[in-house]
């Protein structure tokens, strides 16, 4: 299962080391659509599973993130 943990320190891995939280703006830490996909997939239980473009839209922050990786990999988010 994934945690807001497991998402920081996979954007903190993708972005550099810099200060963030649950409420960081993905766009202000660097995250565009392509990078957002990577980190993604670098969470993915799954990598095979298919992605609809409308959620990615929805994403804004990294509990946004967090809560739909949880999701998405299978579970509710701890």
């Amino acid at each position: 299962m994934t945690t807001t943990e497991d998402v920081l320190a996979c954007i903190a891995h993708r972005v550099g080391d810099q200060p963030m939280s649950e409420s960081s703006e993905l766009t202000d830490l660097g995250v565009d659509s392509l990078l957002l996909l990577r980190i993604i997939t670098d969470l993915a239980a799954d990598e095979t599973q298919e992605i609809e473009p409308h959620d990615l839209a929805r994403l804004v922050t990294v509990g946004d993130l967090a809560d739909f990786v949880g999701r998405w990999n299978g579970g509710p988010r701890p």
